[in-house]
């Protein structure tokens, strides 16, 4: 008898299990009514089988409308634009052929100029993919020659009244646009020597430089230092370097041979780098 007493003290209490029978309750009823109550206090059933949580409750109807709607678009244009922008080519080229006086030509290269620069800027904008480095730079370069462009083109038809107060825009134009061209020549220097240089910094750089360069020498060319406004061509407001004395040749190279030659000097320097770093990495 005390060994039977023992053994009985000795067993664990049976755990009671959500659904499982109680002693003082009998049949099915009382079952599904504890595992309602268990269902009510929990919010959820529970899996016995598994032991984990689930929600059986009825879930939402998924929108049909949202399978249905059509991917965005993110790949490049047809070729429609490249094959009108060819064609617009080809016809100036062919005007071109019958002019013979210098405002002809300018006129129908500012206007090759302004389609080419135009479509480099809605490639940009439209292709998503075409915005990686260093597109952005070709961009920029491409905006500036598109202002460029306009400003001659509006020059040369003489829609211009005083070149004194125009040829400060097309010297900022004209800076910045060959500006983008030297940070474009620094630019491969650095990825081919650095390739894991910080690049959205260095466009920031970029840009400071561009703008202040261009700025400057537009600004000092609007307060008249050297008295170097005028016509640089017929038509064509910008730099008075003719007839041709000392005076112009200072113009000349302050306003534009000085810092040119500077940049095809670097440029050149940075594409020697750039082709002596691959040479000895490949």
């Amino acid at each position: 008898m005390l060994q039977e007493e023992e053994g009985a003290l000795a067993k664990p209490p049976q755990a009671s299990f959500v659904g499982q029978s109680h002693p003082d309750r009998s049949g099915t009823a009382k079952e599904a009514e504890d595992h309602e109550d268990d269902r009510s206090f929990f919010g959820s059933s529970v899996n016995l089988n598994q032991g984990a949580w689930y929600d059986d409750s009825p879930k939402p109807e998924e929108d049909s409308n949202a399978n249905n709607m059509p991917p965005r678009n993110k790949t490049r244009p047809r070729g429609w634009i490249e094959i009108a922008i060819v064609g617009f080519f080809i016809c100036l080229l062919l005007i071109s052929k019958f002019s013979d006086t210098l405002r002809s030509h300018i006129r129908y290269g500012s206007i090759l100029s302004i389609i080419s620069c135009s479509a480099v800027v809605v490639m940009y904008s439209m292709d998503f993919q075409s915005r990686r480095h260093p597109a952005p730079m070709i961009y920029w370069r491409s905006i500036c020659d598109l202002f460029l462009s306009v400003a001659i083109l509006l020059s040369s038809e003489g829609l211009i009244t005083s070149c004194k107060d125009f040829s400060w825009f097309v010297q900022f134009t004209f800076v910045a646009a060959e500006s983008w061209w030297l940070m474009i020549s620094i630019d491969l220097w650095q990825s081919v020597t650095n390739p894991f240089t910080n690049y959205k910094r260095n466009l920031k750089i970029y840009h400071s430089y561009v703008w202040l360069v261009a700025a400057l020498t537009a600004a000092l060319l609007f307060a008249g230092v050297g008295r170097c406004s005028g016509r640089f061509a017929p038509g064509v407001c910008w730099l008075r370097l003719s007839p041709w004395g000392r005076r112009d040749w200072a113009c000349g190279a302050g306003y534009f041979f000085g810092w040119a030659a500077a940049y095809v000097l670097v440029a050149a320097a940075a594409f020697a780098r750039a082709r002596a770093a691959l040479a000895r990495h490949g």
